[in-house]
């Protein structure tokens, strides 16, 4: 029965995630954005489905003591012994994949019981998680500077590059770069010369040009960008040569200390979707499809509902 719920028609609200694809959306969300959310809802042949929600979805910018006397903080609302009551989550029109619209301010109350938060815990009061790239983000800036700029000026090099200088006594205007609509004669009374794309202007009356040779990305450049992958595999807990795909430096007994690590990092995180989501769910879909008719006895009627559950956990 649950491999029947698995698939996308079952399993998911949308009815375009399967079971599989819902927890692999979890789990890079998790580590993407430092937290995962998913909503319950009892729709379906089972009784119960799930919807994998962007994390953008919970706001960040709602806190706020409410009359109730629980108080709401970035999204979250808690009550006094600090435990869940609910998630304030943004509207449909107020959020999309490609950023947020700021003229819709709705925001849906969905109570803890229908969601699912999977987030690292660094502190007792922590509601929202952290995402895993924070210990990198300055690494990644910089190192993505470094790469636009060693670009620009490698194809700064690759062009040709000349001008031409008049000889003569009579000297020519200086070239503004302004030209006529056909974009090849310029307006400003200045020659200029086109050969396959590239504009070689003519030097006025005593000026003269100082080479420019870009030489990036230089001997350093490797280097440079080893150290810095180096430093974001160290901060994000992962091994420089899955980060980098370079293998170059790699032996058969450094990838082996580097596996080992890497199991204990995905061991660690599979416990967290187990204890966070399904340990949870499990039991909540077994009393929703029971409840549904699912599930038949041997003689063709349908499985009693009792009162208390638990009898069948």
């Amino acid at each position: 029965k649950f491999l029947d719920f698995s698939t996308p028609d079952n399993a998911s609200v949308s009815g375009d995630m399967s079971f599989r694809d819902i927890q692999q959306f979890m789990y890079r969300s998790k580590r993407r954005d430092g937290e995962a959310l998913c909503r319950e809802y009892p729709t379906g042949k089972y009784g119960i489905q799930l919807q994998p929600l962007d994390s953008e979805m919970l706001d960040e910018t709602f806190t706020a003591e409410l009359p109730s006397g629980n108080v709401v903080i970035m999204g979250v609302e808690l009550d006094k012994m600090w435990r869940k009551q609910a998630y304030w989550l943004r509207g449909v029109r107020a959020a999309s994949g490609f950023g947020l619209f700021t003229l819709n301010v709705e925001r849906d109350r969905v109570p803890a019981s229908e969601m699912y938060h999977l987030y690292k815990r660094r502190y007792m009061r922590q509601t929202r998680g952290v995402t895993e790239f924070s210990p990198i983000a300055l690494n990644m800036k910089g190192l993505m500077i470094w790469l636009t700029s060693s670009t620009e000026n490698a194809i700064s090099g690759a062009k040709l590059f000349a001008v031409m200088q008049d000889r003569s006594q009579q000297g020519t205007a200086p070239y503004t770069g302004q030209t006529d609509k056909s974009g090849n004669k310029p307006t400003d009374g200045s020659k200029i010369m086109r050969l396959d794309g590239v504009s070689i202007p003519e030097l006025p009356l005593g000026k003269e040009l100082n080479s420019f040779e870009p030489k990036f990305p230089h001997e350093q450049h490797d280097m440079f960008v080893k150290s810095m992958l180096r430093g974001m595999a160290v901060g994000w807990g992962t091994a420089y040569s899955t980060l980098s795909g370079d293998y170059s430096e790699a032996n058969y007994s450094s990838e082996r200390a580097n596996q080992i690590d890497l199991n204990s990092v995905y061991r660690n995180e599979q416990e967290d979707t187990k204890e966070g989501f399904l340990n949870i769910f499990h039991p909540r879909w077994l009393k929703a499809a029971t409840i549904a008719g699912q599930f038949q006895l041997v003689s063709g009627k349908m499985l009693p509902v009792f009162s208390k559950f638990e009898k069948f956990n």
